[in-house]
């Protein structure tokens, strides 16, 4: 028989939780080869306590929801900020051990996204760590990847949004919990309304054949539309332009050279 302690940190208080648990040992094995550690299989001899439920219960969910919902994107609004305990929009990626400021458009269980200074064709398939910060309590982790898909910044030729996807293996569980408690959180305030609680990236859907249609002949008076207002809308249309506002982006705060970084 063996009694097992547990001690979590308390988000709302400065005491940990602890507790302990009654188990007994059900077969034990050498650790590594070694002969002074031993890997233990300890088994509940009662139900446990259920401050160790509800915590287990949020990994076990955490973990099946970076996969089900893995391309659920919060865009991070001041709202987001704060029910994230983000502890700001802004961040550092580090681009080959080069430390770079940017700031945080959204973010997911499996990708980031980032509006930074740059060139394309030098950040682009780049291995990056990137480092956020939240609070209540303090957490700092480390997020590798690598930057994917890009585009421009609408009206700042100087800005570019780029994409991280995670390195699925190495994402902290810490970071998924996050994730987690906020879309469970804005589900369960959004819960019977029509508004949906973050935004979801979508595969765009393939575009409906139309039947023909005959020819209409013009009514009097009616003229065709001018030919640059037909340029106009075309070139609206066109693929590839940039879908990023820079509304909120401040360039004050992507001063992006840190100390010591070579320009």
């Amino acid at each position: 028989m063996a009694s097992l302690r547990f001690c979590f940190k308390n988000a709302d208080s400065p005491n940990p939780v602890t507790f302990f648990v009654t188990t007994k040992a059900m077969g034990s094995a050498p650790y590594g080869g070694s002969d002074d550690t031993a890997l233990i299989n300890l088994q509940f001899t009662q139900r446990p306590p259920d401050d160790l439920i509800e915590i287990m219960g949020r990994v076990l969910d955490a973990n099946i929801n970076s996969t089900k919902r893995k391309e659920e994107r919060i865009p991070i609004t001041p709202d987001a900020l704060r029910r994230l305990s983000l502890a700001s929009k802004e961040c550092v990626v580090f681009i080959q051990g080069v430390p770079r400021r940017c700031i945080l458009r959204d973010i997911s269980f499996s990708s980031v996204k980032v509006i930074m200074v740059g060139v394309v064709k030098f950040l682009e398939n780049k291995e990056v760590t990137m480092r956020m910060d939240f609070d209540d309590p303090k957490e700092s982790f480390s997020l590798k990847g690598k930057f994917t898909n890009s585009g421009p910044v609408e009206g700042r030729k100087e800005l570019i949004a780029l994409t991280l996807e995670l390195d699925e293996s190495s994402i902290p569980m810490g970071y998924k919990m996050r994730i987690n408690d906020f879309i469970s959180q804005v589900r369960a305030d959004t819960r019977g309304s029509d508004e949906p609680a973050v935004t979801v990236k979508s595969a765009p859907k393939p575009a409906e054949a139309k039947k023909p249609e005959a020819a209409k002949p013009e009514k009097a008076g009616e003229t065709k539309k001018a030919e640059p207002e037909k340029a106009a809308e075309a070139k609206k249309a066109e693929p590839g332009k940039a879908e990023t506002p820079a509304d909120d982006v401040d360039l004050d705060d992507l001063e992006l050279e840190l100390p010591g970084e070579p320009n």
